[in-house]
């Protein structure tokens, strides 16, 4: 079984290989290949590509779809999409097209696009939070927990 956390949806899974580019700029097999997922990761509120080895479910790569992704994903032959991130070209070559362009649709349908900033207002909207914090409109002390270094435990008062 895959290691994905429990505040995690892989939307979908396919076998392929890892590629990077050179300092030649030709792609060179990264020798990681594996079950590649389309993770949406709720507790971080993202979405993320996850390379697991197929045979100990071992994490070997992961890159977030940061903002317009979907800009820079694209495809160099009909199972080999690419994209940059800080100081290379990351590839993978799907083992079946069906997978390949089912990636590209989730990509297509789940990335982030449009001005990091709006993105991050639009993002507090939906959650409802708001810039500013009211103060609270009822507090009551109820205990008070403090520290006995003697018994090195904590005490209720």
């Amino acid at each position: 079984m895959i290691g994905i956390e429990p505040t995690s949806t892989a939307l979908a899974m396919a076998i392929v290989n890892l590629f990077s580019s050179g300092e030649n700029g030709q792609f060179k097999d990264a020798n990681l290949g594996g079950i590649l997922c389309f993770v949406v990761d709720r507790k971080v509120k993202s979405r993320f590509f996850r390379l697991y080895d197929i045979n100990t479910s071992e994490l070997l790569f992961q890159s977030e779809l940061y903002i317009n992704f979907v800009k820079n994903y694209r495809a160099l032959k009909d199972k080999f999409y690419c994209f940059p991130l800080q100081k290379t070209i990351v590839a993978f070559e799907f083992a079946n097209l069906h997978d390949a362009m089912y990636f590209k649709k989730l990509v297509d349908q789940f990335s982030f696009s449009g001005d990091p900033k709006q993105i991050a207002k639009d993002e507090k909207k939906c959650l409802g939070v708001s810039s500013r914090v009211s103060k609270p409109n009822y507090f009551a002390k109820k205990e008070h927990a403090g520290w006995n270094p003697i018994t090195q435990t904590f005490n209720l008062k």
